[in-house]
């Protein structure tokens, strides 16, 4: 009844592993796709096979239990957002049928080169038509026991910069808009996600940018955590 059991659920790998493989090439025509069936920890596993692999980009579930066996999802998932290489991609939200449906997208900016890849990614994906960008930054809920005036003057330069992403963002014909704020980052990526109904963040593996106090690295895995949406961290 073990070996019953055991051949089941390799043959529901198998299966689940080709449906995949199966929709990838439906939605990517010029992709090679190929599928595996690995044993072991999931998350050991996958990052095993990153290492052989080399990928530019690992798309996991943000949580849930396997049909396989009972492994929560979201473990597995901050695991390889941790300790992955390469950008790691948590997925949550709607699936969209149709290919050419709007999406928003929300990019945290600090100023560092982590934060600048996780734009430059944006930048070089194709989107829909109608597709929206919102870049935000966050200058510390510390600024809002100053004056209007101390305020201004500190939050202009940091308009201006994420002002200097939107417009390449424009140039290749996204709808952008930026946004400033006075909350902890944690906070700020993960409501204004929701407020704004965006279906994925994009968010630099760590560093310190200009912009003091906005750690990406302290915030990433949280926002993975506790965003409604998908969410991309670029490394």
């Amino acid at each position: 009844e073990m070996a019953g059991t055991l051949g089941d659920r390799k043959q529901k790998s198998h299966d689940l592993a080709s449906q995949a493989a199966d929709r990838l090439r439906a939605l990517f025509p010029g992709w090679q796709v190929s599928a595996q069936v690995d044993s072991g920890s999931p998350a050991g596993a996958l990052l095993d096979h990153a290492g052989q692999f080399r990928p530019d980009l690992i798309v996991v579930g943000s949580h849930g239990f396997s049909t396989l066996e009972r492994v929560t999802l979201g473990s597995v998932s901050q695991r390889i957002v941790t300790e992955a290489q390469c950008s790691v991609r948590v997925a949550r939200g709607r699936i969209e049928e149709e290919a050419d449906t709007p999406v928003r997208v929300l990019v945290a900016v600090d100023g560092s080169e982590h934060a600048a890849r996780a734009a430059d990614q944006v930048l070089r994906r194709k989107w829909p038509s109608g597709s929206e960008v919102k870049l935000i930054t966050c200058v510390g809920p510390h600024l809002e026991k100053h004056e209007p005036s101390i305020i201004t003057s500190l939050t202009s330069p940091v308009a201006a910069m994420l002002e200097e992403i939107a417009e390449k963002l424009r140039a290749a014909g996204l709808q952008v808009v930026t946004k400033v704020s006075l909350e902890d980052p944690k906070r700020a990526i993960i409501d204004e996600a929701e407020s704004w109904g965006a279906d994925s963040i994009f968010i630099g593996s760590r560093g310190l940018g200009r912009i003091s106090r906005f750690f990406l690295g302290s915030i990433s895995t949280a926002v993975t955590a506790r965003a409604h949406c998908s969410v991309e961290v670029v490394r």
